[in-house]
């Protein structure tokens, strides 16, 4: 048994016909790869490693013979380092690198922070960020949702588009709060205090600081959406202009302040 051959194996068709012939191949190369790779506090950081598909990941994962102290210590570094690039991917990273390069989503990842003061005891931060490549792709009148998200029982998304300012006449970037169509909560509305926010970069008057760009108050039921279809009030190309001071190392940094009036 060698490498190639046992991820050949693995590789296989599972049909009904031929499960019953394959099968000790299949177990051979498992075999193979838990003796080879058994060790995972050496091996761990290898390319090689990193290469291996998903399935014959998986198959090493399961297996009792491996060498680590504790359950704790299998691939736990490198699901901390995934979880720290979906917040905020490094600059400095290169591209081209496959352990880092993240998939293009059809729904945005979102954080939601709790704050717990003692005169707001339901308070919420819900952190947006857009990569430019995100934002520009928008254009001409795209839209891109996060993934749904709770406050309480009551589940929200947000929405970032390029629309048309009616006004104006010119295309620019927006940003949306909505209660899905289809969401189950055991209250049939929630009334909410929200505030849109946006990070940006000298010169304004407070560095790097999140300024207030749009807020408001609305009773949400089921398809309630509100927003701003021109967010920073400007046209689209100084939005999404390399000097834009929206954009820090080409991510568009955005939370939305959310308290729930009770």
């Amino acid at each position: 048994m060698a490498l190639d051959s046992a991820l050949f194996y693995l590789e296989l068709p599972h049909t009904i016909q031929m499960a019953y012939a394959i099968q000790p191949l299949i177990d051979a190369a498992k075999q193979y790869l838990v003796s080879r790779y058994k060790d995972l506090t050496k091996c761990m950081q290898q390319e090689e490693v990193m290469a291996l598909p998903l399935s014959e990941i998986e198959a090493i994962l399961a297996s009792d013979d491996l060498h680590v102290e504790s359950e704790d210590v299998v691939a736990r570094e490198l699901v901390i380092e995934a979880l720290l690039f979906k917040e905020q991917p490094p600059a400095s990273l290169e591209a081209n690198h496959r352990r880092f390069v993240e998939r293009a989503y059809k729904l945005r990842h979102v954080t939601v922070l709790q704050v717990q003061l003692p005169w707001q005891q339901h308070h919420y931060v819900v952190g947006f960020n857009l990569k430019r490549e995100e934002c520009a792709n928008l254009f001409p009148s795209g839209q891109l949702y996060s993934h749904p998200f709770h406050l309480g029982v009551h589940a929200f998304f947000l929405k970032a588009e390029c629309n048309m300012d009616q006004q104006s006449s010119f295309h620019c970037f927006g940003l949306f709060l909505g209660m899905p169509e289809n969401a189950y909560s055991a209250e049939s509305s929630l009334a909410v205090d929200y505030e849109f926010t946006a990070r940006s970069r000298p010169p304004e008057p407070i560095a790097n600081e999140f300024l207030s760009k749009y807020k408001g108050n609305c009773t949400f039921t089921e398809g309630t959406v509100v927003g701003h279809k021109n967010m920073f009030a400007m046209p689209w190309n100084s939005f999404i202009a390399q000097d834009s001071l929206l954009f820090k190392d080409d991510v568009l940094h955005l939370k939305v302040r959310l308290t729930i009036k009770t």
